[in-house]
């Protein structure tokens, strides 16, 4: 089963973020143009630091102080503002440069394969909570770029309600690896009957990664394609 996010739209603020973006965008096409709300396009040509090297525009053009920017790739389509341009003069020719805001609005429009995972895998989820020496961990039923599926026992911290925010919850992927994400818990709902594997888990919860990095991001859809081929019908 795939999700579809199509112009889902978020304001970050982190221009490290951004910096890694348009360098994985560079990478995915041979030109990568840039678009102004004026209507001129722009050639990047590279990324270093936080300055932007581009090219001239072809038709008549005004420097102005400030351009915003749209790029776009197979993934995602950002929109972001270049401050104090101005020209160079380089042995190519005169090109322009700029320096990049901290905040840029996201757009993502990839599918994320969701996939059940097996429960004799005991793939799970560990929550960082204070006062828990060995808190249980969850056991994990679906997945996707997006977010997870997780059986819980019952009861549960009181910490743990639909709206918390969780910072660095444990991933334990067997020999697909462990990796630590930020989370927030977006539904919880009693399971008929406790799970005959696992008896105390009696519950269900829904979760999705936060501010999930670029480098997690394509961790996770290298491996839920990994579990699609390899779990596909063995539940």
């Amino acid at each position: 089963m795939a999700g579809v996010n199509t112009d889902l739209r978020t304001l970050r603020n982190d221009r490290f973020e951004l910096v890694a973006i348009l360098r994985t965008l560079l990478k995915e096409k041979h030109r990568l143009s840039l678009s102004s709300e004026e209507g001129h396009d722009f050639e990047l040509l590279r990324v270093e630091s936080s300055r932007v090297y581009l090219s001239l525009p072809q038709a008549d053009f005004t420097l102005p102080a400030t351009l915003e920017l749209s790029a776009e790739g197979r993934e995602a389509k950002i929109i972001f503002t270049l401050n104090a341009v101005r020209e160079e003069q380089t042995a190519a020719g005169t090109i322009l440069t700029g320096d990049l805001g901290d905040e840029f609005n996201y757009f993502q429009r990839r599918i994320n394969l969701r996939v059940p995972l097996p429960l004799w895998k005991n793939f799970t989820l560990t929550l960082p909570l204070s006062g828990f020496s060995a808190p249980q961990p969850f056991i994990i039923y679906d997945f996707s770029v997006g977010g997870l599926g997780v059986y819980t026992p019952n009861p549960l911290s009181q910490k743990i309600k639909v709206g918390s925010v969780f910072k660095k919850a444990l991933l334990s992927l067997g020999e697909y690896g462990e990796f630590k994400a930020n989370i927030e818990i977006i539904a919880l709902n009693e399971l008929e009957e406790e799970l005959p594997e696992y008896p105390g888990y009696q519950q269900r919860m829904s979760v999705r990664f936060t501010n999930l990095s670029l480098i997690n991001q394509r961790n996770f859809q290298k491996i839920a394609y990994a579990f699609e081929v390899n779990f596909k019908r063995k539940r």
